[in-house]
């Protein structure tokens, strides 16, 4: 990757890890504590999205190995 790229990459990451310091206070309220339901649902379902998509992905996209 050029050097550009990788500053956009870069800059897109934290840019997305930066916005979860916005939508965590919406998650996580005061008066939900101390079980916070709402909060610990979206993560673990964010989890499993993350993991069905790792998996889907890592067999859709793995190539058959063929020997000559």
């Amino acid at each position: 990757m050029t050097a550009e790229v990788r500053g956009i990459s870069l800059a897109f990451v934290n840019a997305m890890g930066n916005l979860a310091q916005i939508y965590g206070s919406y998650l996580f309220p005061s008066k939900d504590k101390p079980k916070y339901l709402m909060g610990f649902g979206v993560i673990s379902g964010l989890c499993f999205t993350g993991i069905a998509a790792y998996l889907a992905l890592y067999i859709l996209l793995k190539r058959p190995t063929t020997r000559r």
